[in-house]
């Protein structure tokens, strides 16, 4: 366990002040403790080690049963006690845990990255890396272009499950040693604490001490009944399947000699007693176990600098790094050819103009049989609602879609959400329009962000994940995810855009809506205190254009800012120097007006309080112009076009015809593209539950089927009319770049 001075010192001292180990008010010592307690709730052994800063302070704040050790080795000795470290440096060390170490000096990083190239295995957490000695700013990351880990793979590495991230942190597994009159065991114990769920089919899987040889594996729990479980052993790994746990329950595997027990040094050891408690011997390198014979395995994987690299990798076990395993095939191309410059459609006025359409993965269990649809992705669209869509004069196709890799390690591609994806674009071509990319999910952020208020009402805590908001692995592998998707979709001519992420959130929902939450609403606080780290979208998405323009220089890019590309937040991005970015916004100001629930009070035009700060506004089209003078400010500032890829208002609300008039006149002086929240399908379970913004409703919210027209209807599509460029008439729009 890397323990960082610095870090605490510059860190934790703005935050806790003078009490720097004030465990609520920390960052650094907060984590550096939630890991040390897993490694030990996990029967790990560990030593705590640190840099070229002094151990000397260290000393009071440790219990006299750890180790210190220097990286380089030294042989230090205290007031406060005897010599408390061994001279054998880093390289005995299997796993290096650096729990949030913000600050790094050069010869830190230099010294860990040796270690790395040594063999040995980094798992970094937080905002590892990102600071030097005197914690300032890094432009990249001390540690970028090595592989580090999650630090769940280090737990992982002896005992684990197949449960989520999420549930892991719900089900208390741990695992000993002994010996008794039936001979040499391992007892792994297990307690759930989600007093909602009772789990079936668990995987469990323990690395087996050397030596030792299992002959049977049982169960027993308090409410089940036990019995003999089937097993399998690879690379010294022990492979079962607890069929029920519901509130606790034990595997017992039985085998023959005597399980050894850890050492904390290579030099120390300890003899089990009958009974007893000890350490698995698994974390330090000099401890005896079954060698794994690696294989060269190509893996695609994108560091922290961005930089995605395909080499033969020696792996024994899965990292935590984003590796896709398929390969990128490119989607049959449309049979309509098209001339059309992509840059100039987002860059030479209005050009694209249509509506978003709506998908998530189907819950079974949440969704039931019909609402979502019958398939793994909803709600169903046919080719006829996009012929419906172009027919009133729409050419463009916001999907806003899940990403195509999971949102749980391994982060891998998730075929069912790539068919979906290609079933849409190839409906959209048929119907002749254009479509963009939105990923509204991906390697650790689940469509639950959207909702996540809502937990308790149709959906528990378990379904929710932001954890990519404080998780490396999850970030890289966000920019792994695009870049096998730009290889897949680059050569499609329909698709004229990539839109990054969908409403970027982390201000306020943290890496846990519930547990982790920011609940930051000014830009400028938000940035104060999280600029420059994990929760900070802005470092995020350079590396992720750096992937896609490896193998796509042209289809423009999308990026929307924090806060849920709200206006206000749009001057708080930071463009790239990326030449075809276009800059977004997500117009659904004022919020009290467009999302009104009925009794309706708030009217367009009207007088009321818009942004909560006791007083009246004037709200009119002025009060829109004056909103999107920020837009104005930006476009000049930069240099950058900006689009609006979703808006719209609650179809009752009073005025929305005129509302959405003025809004789209306003979008259409400033020729930015625009589409509108939300074309929905003809799907009759879905639309007669979910159509707030279906304007084909009518104003009525006790109408729930189409209707001929409406002013709300004729406004929309009166806009969709300007459209003049479809990707067969590509050749009517040509210019230069």
């Amino acid at each position: 366990m890397w323990y960082s001075p610095r870090t605490r010192d510059f860190l934790d001292g703005e935050n806790a002040g003078d009490d720097k180990f004030d465990y609520a008010d920390t960052i650094y010592i907060r984590e550096y403790r939630e890991r040390s307690q897993d490694l030990l709730k996990a029967q790990i052994p560990f030593d705590i080690v640190t840099g070229q800063w002094s151990l000397a302070e260290l000393v009071p704040s440790i219990n006299s049963g750890h180790r210190l050790s220097t990286a380089e080795g030294t042989v230090l000795s205290t007031a406060e006690g005897p010599v408390l470290s061994t001279a054998e440096g880093l390289t005995r060390y299997a796993w290096l845990v650096l729990p949030n170490a913000a600050s790094l000096s050069d010869a830190e990083a230099a010294l860990l990255l040796d270690y790395a190239a040594a063999g040995g295995k980094l798992a970094v957490t937080g905002n590892t890396g990102v600071m030097d000695e005197w914690c300032q700013p890094r432009a990249t990351n001390a540690l970028a272009g090595v592989t580090t880990y999650s630090f769940g793979a280090v737990t992982s590495d002896v005992l684990t499950t197949d449960l989520s991230d999420f549930h892991k942190k719900r089900v208390l597994i741990e695992a000993r040693t002994g010996t008794d009159l039936g001979g040499p065991f391992i007892i792994i114990s297990l307690a759930n604490f989600d007093k909602l769920r009772t789990y079936s089919n668990l995987g469990i899987t323990v690395r087996l001490p050397a030596g030792f040889g299992p002959t049977t594996v049982t169960s027993n729990a308090p409410d089940e009944t036990g019995g003999t479980l089937d097993y399998g052993v690879s690379d010294g790994r022990l492979n079962v399947t607890l069929p029920t746990l519901d509130t606790a329950a034990a595997v017992v595997i039985r085998g023959t000699s005597s399980p050894p027990s850890p050492t904390a040094t290579p030099s120390s050891t300890v003899s089990p007693a009958p009974g007893r408690r000890v350490y698995l011997p698994l974390i330090l390198k000099g401890a005896a176990q079954p060698a794994p014979t690696p294989t060269a395995t190509p893996t695609a994987t994108v560091t922290s600098t961005g930089n995605a690299t395909s080499t033969p990798t020696a792996t024994s076990t899965p990292t935590a790094t984003a590796t896709p395993t398929p390969t990128a095939t490119p989607t049959p191309t449309p049979t309509a050819e098209t001339g059309v410059d992509k840059w100039a459609l987002w860059t030479e006025g209005t050009r694209l103009r249509g509506a978003n359409i709506y998908q998530r993965r189907v819950y079974p269990e949440l969704d039931g049989p019909e609402f979502m649809g019958p398939g793994p992705v909803g709600p169903p669209y046919t080719q006829q609602d996009f012929d419906r869509l172009a027919a009133l004069g729409a050419n463009y196709v916001n999907i806003s879609h899940p990403g195509l890799f999971t949102e749980t390690p391994p982060y891998v591609l998730d075929q069912d959400i790539q068919e979906n994806l290609d079933n849409l674009l190839d409906m959209i071509a048929e119907a002749d329009m254009f479509a963009v990319m939105s990923f509204r999910t991906g390697p650790g952020r689940s469509e639950f962000t959207f909702v996540w208020d809502e937990v308790g009402d149709w959906f528990d805590e378990s379904y929710l994940n932001d954890s990519m908001w404080q998780n490396q692995a999850a970030q890289d592998a966000w920019a792994a995810m695009w870049h096998y998707t730009v290889e897949r979709y680059r050569n499609n001519p329909i698709v004229v855009g990539y839109d990054l992420m969908v409403e970027p959130n982390s201000n306020e929902v943290g890496s846990h809506a519930l547990y982790d939450a920011l609940d930051i609403w000014a830009p400028e606080q938000f940035y104060a205190n999280y600029g420059g780290t994990l929760y900070d979208w802005n470092q995020l998405y350079p590396r992720i254009t750096t992937v896609i323009r490896e193998v796509d220089l042209d289809t423009p890019i999308l990026i929307g800012g924090m806060g849920y590309s709200a206006v206000e937040w749009l001057p708080y991005l930071q463009p790239t120097d990326d030449p075809s970015t276009v800059y977004m916004v997500h117009q659904y100001e004022p919020f009290v007006y467009t999302h009104q629930e009925p009794p309706l009070t708030n009217t367009y035009p009207g007088v009321f309080d818009t942004d909560w700060d006791g007083d009246d506004d004037q709200f009119n089209r002025p009060w829109l112009d004056n909103l999107l003078s920020t837009v104005d400010t930006f476009k000049a500032t930069h240099g950058v076009p900006v689009a609006v890829n979703e808006f719209g208002v609650m179809r009752w609300e009073s005025g929305a015809a005129e509302f959405m008039d003025d809004q789209m006149d306003l979008f259409e002086q400033q020729g930015m593209n625009h589409a509108l929240w939300v074309w929905d399908p003809a799907w009759e379970p879905w639309t007669e539950e979910v159509d707030a913004f279906n304007f084909r409703h009518d104003l009525d919210p006790n109408n729930h089927t189409d209707v001929a027209s409406s002013d709300l209807m004729d406004v929309i599509v009166e806009y969709w009319g300007h459209n003049t460029i479809r990707p067969s008439l590509g050749t009517a729009l040509r210019s230069g770049r």
